[in-house]
């Protein structure tokens, strides 16, 4: 840290807030913010835990009861002033929590601890840190996707980063992020994750350039994704599909239903299965679980959940239920990702950081197809290295707040 004259400061003591790297910093064991040597959490850009929620896979009606909970979360963010669709809104479960009220608080506090419990005594102040939490969950039936078709009904979450956005609204440009962005998956159909080994511009810089790697993870029941939370991630499904009720064969019964849109963004998803040892169970909804781990900050607009809410919620909260299984990691499969200069699949606008973004994905849309029902059908993780110029960023100009 240095002064306006050049002259060196102190070292910053245990009441600054301190940004390293887009995140909240971490405390050394004097208890000041850590700035310099290596950073433990994140440990890896990209996890995944096939059986990390095996209680759901294993239990068909504690499974059916915490996706009606999960319904009337997503119901009670949904409409919020008369909207449409949630602008936004996320729940929190401070660290220093005892007594969840309800078994997604729960399960948000599990998740937290087994990511964290790796770190050094200290790194964190409880009061200060915690877990924000949201449910995604869509009803719909998208018609298959095409190039021309522009249909909001597809299976969609724009690419974004996870950030404190309420922050940004005060500090323009400033991007603070989850030190982990994690999924838990609750059903098996529906767009699969892409997440991109591109972290978000410092304040003033635009985002452009090549991606050379990234991750695509197909849903699967009671499976569970963690990594960076300043990653570029979302679920473009008109460029990496998934599942359609069509594709699924073997389900013997074929009720459809699909997660909810990430923050700001549209989803669309489909029908999903339970397997047991007897006998395979249709589930109408395809429903995700997400929680973003935050360490010395809790971002601005994320709220606790309306008692009334919590008192809605029947999932029982026996904590053997919800321990969540982080021990085994799935060894990823490699995939590569071409180009095709005479039949490129597209290209996706969205707004990130008050600037329009396109990104460019120019492989062949079938080719990118292939790739992405084969992780949704089977409930893989890929690793994906993207040839040179198979998928480019390019910022365009300034969007104003009106």
């Amino acid at each position: 840290m240095a002064s306006p004259d050049g002259e060196k400061n102190a070292s910053p003591s245990s009441n600054d807030f301190v940004i390293r790297d887009g995140f909240p910093a971490l405390r050394d064991c004097k208890g000041n913010p850590l700035i310099e040597g290596k950073e433990p959490i994140p440990q890896d850009p990209f996890v995944s835990f096939s059986s990390a929620l095996n209680t759901v896979q294993n239990e068909p009606e504690l499974c059916k009861t915490l996706l009606d909970d999960c319904a009337t979360v997503f119901t009670a963010r949904t409409l919020e002033d008369s909207a449409a669709y949630s602008a936004g809104c996320t729940y929190f479960v401070p660290a220093i929590t005892k007594e969840p009220r309800c078994a997604l608080e729960a399960l948000a506090l599990e998740i937290f601890r087994q990511h964290t419990k790796i770190l050094p005594e200290g790194s964190f102040v409880p009061e200060q840190s915690g877990a924000e939490w949201w449910t995604l969950v869509l009803d719909a039936d998208p018609p298959e996707p095409t190039e021309e078709d522009d249909s909001e009904d597809h299976d969609e979450v724009g690419m974004h980063f996870d950030a404190d956005y309420g922050l940004e609204d005060q500090a323009p440009g400033l991007l603070l992020h989850p030190r982990v962005a994690t999924i838990t998956y609750l059903s098996n159909y529906g767009a699969p994750t892409l997440i991109l080994d591109q972290k978000s511009p410092p304040p003033n810089e635009k985002l452009n350039g090549q991606i050379q790697k990234g991750w695509l993870s197909g849903p699967l029941l009671g499976k569970h994704v963690a990594f960076d939370g300043r990653l570029l991630h979302g679920a473009p499904a008109t460029f990496f599909r998934g599942i359609s009720p069509q594709d699924a064969k073997l389900i013997t019964s074929d009720n459809e239903g699909k997660p909810a849109p990430a923050k700001k963004l549209k989803t669309d998803e489909k029908a999903s299965k339970l397997n047991t040892k007897e006998k395979e169970i249709s589930i109408p909804q395809r429903v995700t679980f997400l929680v973003n781990l935050w360490l010395n900050h809790c971002p601005l607009d994320a709220e606790l959940l309306e008692e009334e809410v919590a008192k809605k919620l029947k999932t029982p909260m026996n904590k053997k239920l919800w321990q969540i299984s982080l021990e085994n990691s799935d060894k990823l499969e490699s995939r590569l990702v071409g180009v095709d200069k005479k039949d490129p699949a597209g290209e996706e606008e969205t707004v990130l950081c008050n600037h329009t973004l396109t990104i460019f994905y120019n492989e062949k849309m079938e080719k990118q197809h292939a790739i992405s029902l084969e992780a949704t059908k089977e409930g893989k993780s890929f690793e994906l290295s993207f040839s040179e110029g198979a998928l480019r960023l390019e910022t365009g100009g300034q969007i104003d707040d009106d």
